[in-house]
């Protein structure tokens, strides 16, 4: 399990490219506290602008919340499938390992997004993504069973409705949390708001977790089926 996820960790060439993004949106973060500016006022209403760090620090977490699609998008473009197949001494291992990157990776999305608010003087908006984490995890889910029944190349229209879903939940959930935290609109006094966006994510990443779960199960099945009629 262990050594099929040091192989994933092996086959993102772009380990560089990701560091320099984080350690850049961090010291973004840094300087935007530093030179915090006043919200501007334009006819009674409050415009609050995303500052560049907060928009250089959302790229960064969806680039390593997408961490297993380059992975497997490097798996067809280096054409190492069949390497990659026939790493683990078993099955278990093979799918376990790549159940743990998706874990791992998306961890990895959360503490990242923790430590740049954290920076950014923002703690409030720490869970602000977690919806977005959640709904992530349900299509890497699915994903994950595609890959074992027998989908093992880089799914491109997939991960562009992966890419629309994400931007959708941004735009309808996390936006607006980001709103009503940044310009009072105090919804979460109201129940349905406070339902849909402070208890709602939590319920997603719980259910999301259980459909994890059954896809290792679903993939491990499919898997066997297919070498037992091979």
């Amino acid at each position: 399990m262990y050594k099929q996820l040091m192989t994933g960790l092996v086959l993102i060439k772009e380990k560089y490219i990701y560091l320099l993004l984080i350690v850049m949106s961090l010291l973004l973060a840094a300087l935007s506290f530093m030179n915090q500016q006043v919200p501007i006022e334009r006819n009674q209403d409050t415009i609050i602008s995303m500052s560049f760090a907060e928009t250089a620090a959302l790229v960064t977490f969806f680039l390593l919340l997408t961490l297993f699609f380059t992975k497997q998008h490097n798996i067809t473009r280096y054409k190492v499938s069949e390497w990659y197949y026939i790493q683990p001494s078993s099955l278990k291992s093979l799918i376990l390992g790549d159940l743990l990157f998706i874990i791992i990776t998306h961890l990895l999305s959360y503490i990242y997004w923790i430590v740049f608010n954290l920076v950014n003087q923002t703690p409030e908006k720490t869970n602000m993504l977690l919806m977005v984490i959640a709904v992530s995890l349900m299509l890497h889910s699915i994903y994950l069973f595609m890959i074992y029944k027998g989908h093992n190349h880089f799914n491109t229209i997939y991960s562009i409705i992966y890419t629309v879903i994400l931007l959708i939940t941004l735009g309808f959930h996390a936006f607006i949390m980001r709103n009503d935290l940044e310009m009072s609109l105090n919804l979460s006094r109201m129940a349905g708001w406070n339902f849909y966006l402070y208890q709602l994510p939590y319920l997603t990443l719980a259910a999301s977790i259980v459909l994890l779960i059954g896809a290792y199960f679903l993939a491990r099945h499919q898997f066997n089926k297919r070498h037992h009629l091979a």
